[in-house]
């Protein structure tokens, strides 16, 4: 929900009579977690996992997948509008989509 206050000052151009809105924007902290989708071959992965047994007690890995991890703070006027360009940096930006899937958490930030 976006919170709104109506204040009556004057604008620089705008009339004296003209009320404006003010709009308080939120705080967010989201992580966008990247992954290869589950078809597509992850040679680092495998190379990791060939290795893990050399430098920790784990024995018998016998899937390992690596992925990215993504921490971002940003503004918004709401929440909605918060995901609406968080998927679109993810889809855009973040994530290859052709051969990578996304999913994030998002929270508000109260300070």
């Amino acid at each position: 929900m976006v919170e709104r206050e109506t204040v009556n000052f004057v604008v620089a151009g705008s009339s004296p009579a003209t009320p404006v809105t003010l709009y308080k924007i939120m705080k967010f902290k989201a992580k966008v977690f990247i992954r290869l989708r589950e078809n597509v071959s992850d040679a680092a992965g495998n190379a990791v996992r060939a290795n893990v047994a050399r430098v920790a007690d784990i024995r018998n890995c016998t899937r390992l997948r690596l992925g990215k991890c993504i921490d971002i703070e940003f503004e918004a006027p709401d929440e909605d509008h918060a995901n609406r360009e968080l998927a679109k940096a993810s889809d855009l930006l973040f994530a290859n989509t052709v051969v990578e899937d996304w999913e994030c958490e998002l929270k508000e930030v109260i300070e």
